[in-house]
């Protein structure tokens, strides 16, 4: 991928990112639906590590899966 078509790439990504409201319910911790899929999400990981036999006791885990721009167009990981 050239520099402007990551450069291009990068503006798509501020631009649909950027109509999403931080502030919406529809986000929030306290959505319902949001409670339910996080829940699901963590059953599912975790009988996931007891299948294989992992063990994350005492380990650092980096989840860049969740991200969002700050006003300035930054991307950072957001933590909830």
């Amino acid at each position: 991928m050239s520099l402007s078509d990551k450069t291009k790439e990068i503006e798509r990504i501020k631009y649909v990112y950027g109509k999403y409201s931080p502030h919406s319910s529809k986000w929030s911790n306290n959505n319902i639906g949001n409670k339910l899929i996080y829940e699901e999400r963590f059953e599912n990981l975790k009988n996931l590590l007891e299948l294989h036999n992992i063990n994350i006791n005492n380990s650092k885990i980096l989840d860049a899966g969740c991200w969002m721009l700050d006003a300035q167009g930054v991307i950072f990981l957001h933590h909830f």
